[in-house]
């Protein structure tokens, strides 16, 4: 078994329900770490988390969430407060893109864009730091 670097630790992975965010996941949870897996589609998610628990032995939540709206930080962080563990690790990695040129795709798609690449990216950072700060210990990728 790997060695267990980030046990007792709560890693919280935006977009973990494929590609990278799923990779993240997998890595934290072998070194030991519970694990938060944010995306929009609840179904995914859990099978995701089904799987990690069983490889690596953690704890997983799932939280389904459309990081473009407004507040979705205060939705996630709420449901996270209920699990009694603050978030230690923050991986930052919900995105998508937006395959028209700018002037030719709708301004809701746009919004959407910047509050999920942007927008989730600071709300998420600033309502982990402090913990992280107080701690002296924390990691967030962006």
């Amino acid at each position: 078994m790997a060695e267990q670097v980030y046990a007792g630790r709560l890693a919280l992975i935006t977009g973990a329900s494929a590609g990278l965010g799923r990779s993240f996941a997998e890595h934290y949870a072998a070194g030991g770490a519970d694990i938060v897996l944010v995306a929009r589609r609840l179904e995914k998610l859990q099978a995701v988390a089904s799987e990690i628990e069983s490889s690596a032995g953690v704890r997983t939540h799932v939280i389904a969430q459309d990081l473009s709206v407004p507040d979705a930080h205060s939705h996630v962080f709420k449901q996270v407060e209920t699990l009694g563990q603050p978030v230690d690790i923050l991986v930052n990695n919900a995105g998508f893109s937006i395959p028209q040129q700018f002037s030719e795709t709708d301004w809701a798609r746009q919004e959407a864009f910047i509050g999920t690449l942007i927008k989730s990216v600071a709300s998420f950072t600033h309502t982990a730091l402090p913990h992280m700060l107080e701690q002296k210990w924390g990691r967030v990728i962006n």
